[in-house]
């Protein structure tokens, strides 16, 4: 793979080998964006607990200082749902399943497959191709990480409402 591209017009010019090799060089340069992406979910899954516990201590504790009757009780829970939620889902965001994520090829394996095909144009091909779908494959597992987040993100104002409930409930 070393080999070099001939200029345009030289002897053995090639136009679908260049083709090809732009393809694989924009395939390998697309496969770690989404994983890229995924350290970004994670800091903000970090700002979202962060957000969420200090929700949860300030007001929870505003709410439990007082002695609770069983209604406040059953609002204190009802605001420790999303809490929990929101933590568990924070927490599939930053500790994401490393196998499945596709960083690139064995070379052991390139070089095998380089002597069978012999062919520097199929091998260019069929790398291409592989690198595309391994950067769909990663894209979808990024996108599925951050769809997480943004139900943590949604639960917060949720536990936030019934706090503040809690809040009001226990100063009446």
């Amino acid at each position: 793979m070393n080999e070099k591209i001939p200029a345009p017009g030289a002897d053995g010019d090639d136009v679908e080998l260049r083709i090809l090799e732009v393809a694989f060089n924009e395939s390998v340069r697309k496969l770690p964006l989404p994983i890229g992406a995924v350290d970004t979910l994670q800091s903000r899954a970090q700002a979202i607990t962060a957000t969420a516990t200090a929700v949860a201590a300030f007001l929870g504790g505003l709410g439990f200082r007082a002695g609770l009757s069983r209604w406040e009780w059953a609002i204190a829970t009802a605001g420790g749902v999303p809490y929990v939620i929101s933590l568990g889902v924070c927490l599939s965001v930053l500790t994401p399943r490393i196998a499945g994520w596709e960083v690139g090829q064995d070379s052991r394996k390139l070089a095998t497959a380089a002597r069978n095909i012999g062919d520097l144009k199929t091998v260019y091909r069929e790398l291409a191709i592989r690198y595309q779908e391994g950067f769909e494959n990663n894209e979808r597992r990024a996108r599925k990480l951050a769809r997480r987040l943004k139900l943590a993100a949604y639960l917060v104002p949720v536990e936030l409402g019934f706090l503040l409930w809690l809040v009001v409930a226990t100063a009446t």
